[in-house]
């Protein structure tokens, strides 16, 4: 835990242990084949030596404690083995600054003037835990989510609760710095107002941060949707789910730039758990999560067409829509910032 991927390790570990059995449960009942298999191998693992000691007379009892019995032993010498190892000192981090990261090159995309501000902000979310551990869960977890809510919803159901999660799965995972941009800087926030640049380009530039990570979900997503979606293949589809996917991040942001604004907190930036978020912020985090993902489900019921690849035109609109209030956000929230500096900075720094 105390290394930098520990905790995204052991959160990553629990969330697979806990929506494994439900991908793995309808992959095995479309191959049953399977299960056969996976139960030969696991019969000699300790919970099924226990079922044989407790259901088997004679020596199928004897081989399950055995099986218990020797699973026992083994970790008892691997943990006897750790314990004896000597501690290791940690090798000395390189101090060497490089200015020709990842993030810088990507940060390099938005000019000169703008660069070095998002390749400043994309570290700021990729050295923070939670949005780690967020990033690696998002995808999986939408997966589930998708499956396990289409059922109800008609021949295209799997296809309709897509349209609700792609979005989410876009801006979930940076929703908390998204919706707090400043409150996990503390003092270091009076740097911003230092630097020969207008205040509003390092709002721009965090913003623009967020969009970045959260559009590199968009083609793992479609990707994944155009490997094991039902068959045949509807070109339109994809489509779909990119308008949607666009449109949901551009919103998500543009929100999240007003209660960056008018109702920050300050957090904690090194939590994994726990929720820190203002009431703005959770407003604007969990409407926008319900709203993602019950629109399609409306829309099915009362206007059956708009989530229908039939009419997959009527969503093309929706993207350029969203980009035109996002664009509007960042235009009028410059002044804004420059004017609400001293309030924000009193509430990073814990004064308010």
């Amino acid at each position: 835990m105390k290394r930098k991927g520990g905790s995204m390790i052991l959160l990553a570990l629990i969330m697979a242990l806990a929506i494994g059995p439900s991908l793995a449960g309808p992959f095995i009942r479309r191959s049953p084949a399977i299960l056969s298999a996976v139960v030969e191998r696991l019969r000699y693992t300790p919970p099924f030596g226990a079922a044989a000691a407790m259901t088997h007379p004679g020596w199928g009892a004897v081989y399950g404690l055995a099986t218990i019995v020797g699973w026992l032993l083994g970790v008892s010498l691997v943990l006897l083995y750790l314990e004896k190892r000597p501690p290791q000192r940690q090798a000395a981090e390189s101090v060497k600054i490089s200015w020709d990261g990842p993030f810088d090159r990507v940060g390099a995309l938005f000019g000169p003037r703008l660069g070095p501000f998002v390749a400043h902000w994309l570290c700021f979310y990729g050295r923070n835990p939670r949005t780690r551990v967020m990033f690696l869960l998002s995808l999986p977890l939408f997966a589930v989510i998708t499956a396990g809510t289409a059922r109800t919803l008609g021949p295209n159901g799997l296809f309709i609760a897509a349209l609700g999660t792609f979005p989410v799965a876009t801006f979930l995972a940076a929703s908390r710095i998204a919706v707090n941009q400043f409150g996990y800087v503390g003092g270091a926030f009076r740097r911003y107002f230092l630097l020969p640049t207008e205040p509003a380009t390092t709002l721009r530039a965090a913003s623009y941060a967020s969009l970045t990570l959260g559009a590199t979900v968009v083609p793992i997503g479609l990707l994944a949707w155009i490997v094991f979606a039902p068959r045949p293949f509807d070109p339109r589809m994809p489509v779909m789910l990119l308008c949607s996917a666009i449109a949901g991040l551009l919103l998500f942001n543009a929100f999240g730039v007003w209660v960056t604004l008018f109702n920050p907190r300050r957090g904690n930036y090194s939590s994994v758990m726990g929720n820190d978020l203002s009431l703005g912020g959770n407003i604007v985090v969990i409407a926008g999560v319900i709203t993602a993902l019950f629109a399609p489900r409306v829309l099915y019921r009362v206007w059956p067409a708009a989530v229908s690849p039939d009419s997959w035109w009527m969503i093309l609109p929706l993207p350029l829509l969203a980009a035109a209030v996002y664009w509007a956000t960042l235009k009028t929230a410059g002044p804004i910032f420059a004017a609400r500096r001293e309030q924000i900075l009193a509430i990073v720094e814990g004064k308010a």
